[in-house]
């Protein structure tokens, strides 16, 4: 099989859907396949850390990104999106193509595919014309974005979606394309357990905007750090500049600027260091938007790299700590007062490393990313069969 792997973001940039496309595009090539990724050129930082990989080709564009050095925002977007259309026509034809978001990507991919006869999958990882809602108020934005993405949606051969609450949403849609749960997990030849000494921090690794919520853990901190001192919190991850700038001038109003740190984004092996060190990652959810559907799956590399998680909010990722107690993790109402209670358990009571190394393994063995990628290339494979 020749798969092209559509996206604006691939490995080693930072990020899930990069890791996850990554480990895809490692299936493939282990059954015998060949992929094509068609996407944009990383920054000159990131590009060092591409490792060659035989039977991979990367076809890769200059994008417009914004101040932080990320592929995010309209503009954005639309720089790797209208491109897209000329290198997606005149590339040699693959055998099926697995796209992922946004939707306008998507929506590319669905004209190509109609007009070259190529079959495509995409992966549904999240519900942007939902998650948007978080962003902006226009109606005019909010009908347009909901358009393509059911066009994108409609038009695909397949779709992967990585748990079932997201299905259930696209289904909400009015979409009744067929669904594949391919899962998720942790990519654990990079996230594991390394016994290093460990740091009095809690790490929020990841994005943090408007539906994350996240400014309750600013709150939550200072009650924690009042009692006890010494601890640090540390986001490592992207957000919206108009979050990013509430969350600090909170910091700077409670006087802990220098317990609590805004940092960059990290490629996936540098962030696994840090998740060693930590005594446990922080994970939110806003629970008075319409997006208490989606899973944090940031959880699963900190878990599979010996750190447990403490998550505030609703949906399937509260569920599944509650319903897991391997994961060593705990559960807090989106509440400041509760998350302190709960960050204070968690450092009065810190893993030991035997349980670290335990937590890791128990990980790796349920929810490693291979199996996810493995059910993802088996669709693919499938549906480019049928397609013949």
């Amino acid at each position: 099989m020749h798969l092209w792997i559509v996206s604006r973001v691939y490995r080693p940039e930072p990020g899930a859907a990069a890791v996850f496309l990554g480990a895809v595009a490692d299936s493939t090539i282990e059954t015998g396949g060949q992929v094509t990724v068609i996407g944009a050129k990383p920054t000159p930082e990131v590009a060092q850390k591409y490792r060659k990989i035989p039977g991979e080709k990367l076809v890769l564009a200059s994008v417009l990104r914004n101040a932080q050095g990320y592929i995010r925002g309209y503009l954005q977007y639309l720089s790797f999106d209208l491109p897209l259309l000329w290198r997606l026509a005149v590339h040699p034809k693959p055998d099926i193509i697995f796209v992922e978001a946004p939707p306008t990507t998507g929506a590319v991919v669905s004209i190509i595919s109609k007009l070259r006869k190529i079959p495509y999958v995409y992966r549904a990882a999240d519900v942007w014309s939902e998650a948007a809602k978080h962003a902006t108020n226009s109606k005019i934005v909010l009908c347009l974005l909901k358009y393509v993405e059911k066009f994108a949606l409609r038009n695909a051969t397949e779709l992967i979606a990585m748990y079932p609450s997201v299905a259930k949403q696209v289904r909400a849609l009015g979409v009744k394309t067929k669904t594949t749960i391919a899962g998720v997990g942790a990519e654990t030849n990079i996230f594991n357990y390394r016994s290093v000494p460990q740091r009095k921090e809690f790490i929020y690794p990841g994005s943090y905007t408007e539906l994350h919520g996240a400014s309750v853990l600013i709150d939550a901190f200072k009650i924690f750090s009042d009692k006890n001192p010494g601890y640090k919190l540390r986001f490592i991850g992207t957000s919206t500049p108009d979050v990013k700038a509430e969350m600090q001038h909170k910091v700077n109003q409670y006087g802990i600027s220098s317990q609590i740190t805004f940092e960059p984004a990290v490629i996936p092996d540098q962030l696994a260091g840090e998740l060693n060190s930590a005594v446990a990652t922080l994970a939110t959810l806003n629970p008075y938007g319409q997006y208490s559907f989606a899973f944090a799956t940031k959880i699963y590399s900190s878990l599979a790299s010996g750190c447990p998680t403490l998550f505030a909010g609703p949906g399937p990722t509260a569920k599944f700590i509650a319903n897991n107690p391997d994961s060593q993790s705990v559960v807090a109402q989106y509440d400041a007062q509760q998350i302190a209670a709960a960050m204070q358990k968690i450092a009065r009571n810190p893993l030991t490393a035997a349980q670290r190394q335990e937590l890791a393994e128990w990980t790796a063995q349920n929810y490693s990313l291979k199996s996810a990628a493995d059910i993802t290339v088996a669709r693919l494979t499938a549906a480019a069969h049928n397609a013949r």
